[in-house]
């Protein structure tokens, strides 16, 4: 790559004036001002002040290390300045611009060598091998069961998608994951909501189950206003479910498939498609290992009945609740025990990153401390990709509230 000619031109010209730098520790970057060059470096900057000198001053010497012809004798843009020998690659002149930048401009022919290359290779154009076959887990999408797809779910959708775009081009082996959440409380209260309000019968002949389904989980939520009860009556729903009682396992698996149903629909519309779609009840039964590790190594304690992992105070991180007094799971329980999968079906050295939401980003450093802590992955093997928020200007976008903009109105 030409930024890295670039790096290894500037490290072996600091070496001829016995400064010491790492070509990876050199920033190069694309001026935003083209007349300024085609690449950059501040390298003059970052030096000088350690050497006490002028940062121009420096950024002459480097450029006389590199060859004493380059900015001297300018020629014309993207030919090569008159007198300098031909084994700078692409790079046609350098000069000094400002406190001491250092500009590279590069030749017209390797602009015309690149176009042919382009066109010569079409969509092979940039491939390469930078992942060497590493198995990296792109999680993205991920929406919930019983909610319609959101203008919200757009951004985790093609961000994802465009990260296992890259990272497959790159030379990665690229497992597509879609995370479905299908499991936790919010079940309990929409079981709660279409016993109480609902009616199985219709939702099954309905056109538009989920966004029904949506009516009821608003519906719970105002009536638990009043009668803050029905919040017990939900938590006792899903503890039922968690203990596989056969009637609440029927309609939960209902909602399930009205809900997948509209999502595949969806997800051939926008021409995304995964290799993997393991919901998070599927590792419901691989919680027990994770909570047994936790114990095991003494990262959790029990506090007011619940299990719970308390940082060192200089993490500044919250405390973790693993699982509920009842003995119930949380989503944290899943996802500590979804990358355990992913570690043993996969490989130890497999890179999972998770493309979600900004507000997740405290939440995603107490779990990957916690797995660092368990031995499951070293520093850099889980990654989170964030992305910000739709707002309207009272604030964000709730399901619950009803105040949502929905994705298939958008694309329609």
């Amino acid at each position: 790559m030409v930024t890295d000619q670039i790096k290894e031109i500037i490290a072996k010209s600091l070496k001829k004036l016995s400064i010491k730098a790492n070509p990876e520790e050199i920033a190069i970057e694309h001026p935003s001002d083209i007349s300024h060059g085609d690449f950059s470096s501040n390298i003059a900057m970052r030096f000088a002040k350690e050497l006490k000198m002028n940062p121009k001053e420096l950024a002459e010497k480097i450029i006389s290390a590199i060859n004493p012809k380059f900015g001297k004798t300018p020629g014309v843009k993207g030919s090569p300045t008159p007198g300098v020998e031909e084994n700078f690659g692409p790079i046609a002149e350098i000069n000094i611009a400002g406190p001491g930048f250092i500009n590279f401009f590069l030749k017209d022919d390797f602009f015309r060598k690149s176009i042919i290359e382009i066109i010569k290779e079409n969509e092979e154009y940039g491939k390469n091998n930078l992942g060497d076959g590493r198995k990296t887990i792109v999680e993205y999408s991920s929406p919930n069961i019983a909610k319609p797809f959101t203008v919200g779910h757009l951004r985790s959708t093609i961000i994802g998608d465009s990260i296992a775009n890259i990272l497959d081009f790159s030379g990665y082996k690229v497992v597509r994951d879609n995370h479905i959440g299908d499991w936790g409380t919010q079940f309990g209260k929409l079981i709660v909501a279409i016993r109480k309000w609902g009616n199985e019968n219709d939702l099954d002949k309905s056109q538009t189950p989920i966004k029904d389904l949506v009516d009821l989980y608003v519906k719970f939520h105002q009536e638990a206003e009043i009668n803050p009860k029905l919040e017990d009556e939900a938590r006792a729903c899903f503890k039922a479910l968690e203990e596989k009682d056969p009637e609440i396992c029927k309609l939960w698996k209902k909602i399930v498939d009205w809900s997948m149903f509209e999502f595949g629909r969806l997800y051939n519309k926008l021409g995304i498609k995964f290799d993997l779609i393991l919901p998070e009840s599927f590792y419901e039964d691989k919680m027990v290992d994770v909570l047994n590790d936790l114990k095991k190594k003494k990262i959790v304690e029990v506090s007011e009945g619940a299990l719970v992992v308390f940082f060192p105070e200089e993490s500044k991180l919250p405390p973790l609740l693993v699982q509920k007094s009842d003995g119930a799971s949380l989503y944290a329980t899943r996802e500590l025990a979804t990358d355990k999968y992913r570690r043993d079906e996969y490989d130890k050295d497999v890179l999972i990153i998770n493309e979600v939401g900004s507000e997740q980003s405290e939440y995603f450093k107490q779990i990957f401390a916690v797995e660092e802590m368990l031995g499951y992955f070293k520093k850099g093997q889980r990654v989170h990709v964030a992305h910000g928020l739709y707002r309207f200007k009272e604030g964000k976008m709730s399901t619950r509230k009803g105040n949502a903009i929905w994705l298939e109105e958008i694309i329609n």
